[in-house]
């Protein structure tokens, strides 16, 4: 009697440690998930302000060298993807620090970034085939939509579960990308990406 009153006292303690474990489990998925919007709309925000005003950098710094290595130096497709990829890679570096302990970090950041830039071309290639001219107003749009779809992105894959390959490959395409803006803007290929439509020019118009 002692033995089967015991041991239903042991599975409802078992049973209610459970309930407490899953409750806490629960608690700080949701906390994480609190975090992880917040830091992506705090992100949006950011990429679109300094993404914006990212524009104007170049002239405002005089042309020189190193602001060429980060801000768009003439109207080409190429040069306006600089706005999203240096503004979020600024704000995923200075995110680190704050956010240490999420898992996917490096595949959010590569997957925004790239999520962004495939789709402002993308966008802007298939409206101005229809219209035959590009739109300040759609272009703007355009900017904003493909910032807000990459961070959309940048959530679910920090809520997601832990994926080392995609991190490892994460970090090996953020330097692919990061070496490439390094780089074209200076020796850019004869491709209609990196064509200024105004001047008919390539890289920096001197």
């Amino acid at each position: 009697m002692f033995k089967g009153a015991y041991g239903r006292f042991a599975i409802k303690f078992d049973t209610f440690m459970i309930h407490i474990a899953d409750k806490s489990h629960i608690n700080y998925n949701m906390e994480c998930q609190k975090e992880y919007f917040i830091f992506c709309l705090a992100g949006f925000l950011f990429t679109c302000v300094v993404g914006t005003f990212s524009h104007f950098f170049y002239q405002w710094a005089g042309s020189s060298s190193w602001a060429a290595l980060l801000f768009p130096v003439n109207e080409s497709t190429w040069e306006h993807l600089k706005l999203v990829f240096f503004s979020v890679f600024l704000y995923f570096t200075v995110g680190f620090f704050f956010m240490k302990d999420a898992s996917n970090y490096l595949a959010a950041a590569f997957l925004c970034m790239l999520m962004a830039v495939v789709l402002i071309p993308a966008i802007f290639y298939s409206y101005t085939a229809i219209t035959g001219k590009s739109i300040l107003v759609v272009d703007i749009l355009t900017f904003f939509v493909a910032v807000l779809a990459g961070f959309v992105v940048a959530y679910f894959v920090l809520n997601a579960s832990p994926k080392t390959a995609l991190n490892v490959l994460s970090a090996a395409g953020l330097t692919v990308f990061l070496m490439l803006y390094l780089t074209l803007t200076f020796y850019p290929p004869q491709c209609f990406l990196f064509k200024d439509p105004v001047s008919g020019a390539y890289g920096i118009i001197r």
